[in-house]
């Protein structure tokens, strides 16, 4: 008996979410500003000139030259660490990608990495720094939504 020819349509679908996801980052106007200009670029070039291994994997004992800079508190949660020396680490592609993928498991994805959204930073807040948003000092520019009473 005749069946009906397999399709993408269930591949395309599962990979349309992972592309949403990225271009939700990439559009992203902080990250964007922050990428795109010449003081990232210099201070990228001076981490990596002075840290030419991946730290990752040197704890290993590895020697897999570095590629990226990673920010140890994610940029999306903590745009004021941009450029702050001690929050940038050098790391290969590989080790680049597992620890993002990291923070998103431990953050709630990748829309929750973002400094669109409060629920990210509240979040970030008590897993990066043990404090509450009203206390923190990476929430600066937080604004907590007002909830109108609920009539009956």
């Amino acid at each position: 008996m005749p069946s009906k020819p397999r399709t993408l349509a269930g591949i395309l679908r599962s990979r349309r979410h992972g592309d949403a996801e990225y271009n939700f980052t990439r559009r992203d106007p902080v990250v964007a500003r922050i990428h795109g200009s010449v003081r990232w670029q210099a201070v990228r070039a001076r981490v990596l000139r002075d840290e030419p291994v991946c730290r990752s994997c040197a704890r290993q004992g590895l020697t897999e030259p570095a590629k990226q800079v990673d920010h140890i508190v994610p940029l999306a949660v903590a745009p004021h660490l941009a450029y702050v020396r001690s929050n940038l680490q050098p790391v290969c592609t590989a080790c680049h990608g597992r620890k993002s993928a990291s923070d998103r498991r431990r953050m709630g994805g990748i829309r929750a990495l973002t400094p669109r959204g409060a629920r990210a930073r509240v979040g970030a807040c008590r897993f990066f720094h043990g404090l509450d948003p009203p206390t923190c000092p990476g929430l600066t520019r937080v604004s907590y939504p007002r909830r109108s009473p609920q009539s009956p």
